[in-house]
């Protein structure tokens, strides 16, 4: 007969029993590699967040100093600012109140070439030393060795600076055998250098 009994049919059979206690140590160790990858994931959770508060850290350190210069450049911005209120009075209401005086000055005004030759011939008074020359030439002509013996300067440097006073019509210059003397150019030069003194003077 090939059916079996039902005896038969509850007996387990060798292949079951070695199938069971592979399927209990498999339960066994998927728990076992459970807890495991649990236990790596928290380690893991918290190395991350170790990493995470060091960056911020550095950030912060990093950052700190920027946001205070920025701080501190946007506070002299303001400091520097002017202030509104002084500005807005500064400014006129009309574009012109004296309407008669400003023709009569624009009328007055020379041409823009003459105003740029004007501001070169005033630079030259902007150095000492020419200064001193021409007050110097002022009383009398002198020549290059007696200016540089008046004036304890090299006689180079005062040739130099004669030539700029020549060049600017400042200064003439006569020749006596091998003596070349100097003197202002004209009255015009020495009005200037009167004026000029007295203006200074005048209280």
């Amino acid at each position: 007969m090939s059916d079996l009994s039902p005896e038969k049919q509850d007996q387990v059979t060798p292949d079951d029993k070695i199938l069971d206690p592979s399927t209990g140590n498999d339960a066994k160790n998927t728990s076992i590699h459970e807890e495991i990858s649990d236990d790596r994931s928290t380690i893991e959770e918290s190395a991350s967040d170790e990493k995470i508060l060091d960056a911020t850290t550095d950030d912060d350190v990093k950052n700190t100093p920027i946001h205070e210069e920025m701080s501190d450049d946007r506070s002299t911005i303001e400091e520097s600012a002017p202030d509104k209120s002084t500005a807005d009075d500064m400014k006129c209401e009309v574009t012109m109140i004296h309407r008669d005086a400003v023709l009569s000055a624009q009328e007055a005004l020379p041409d823009e070439e003459l105003l740029f030759e004007l501001a070169e011939f005033f630079k030259v008074f902007g150095d000492t030393t020419r200064v001193r020359i021409l007050y110097a030439l002022h009383h009398t002509e002198l020549c290059v060795c007696d200016l540089s013996a008046l004036l304890s300067i090299s006689q180079s440097a005062i040739s130099h600076q004669l030539r700029l006073l020549k060049a600017a019509r400042l200064v003439r210059n006569r020749r006596d055998g091998k003596v070349v003397y100097y003197s202002l150019d004209d009255d015009h030069v020495k009005e200037i250098l009167d004026v000029g003194v007295e203006h200074l003077q005048h209280q």
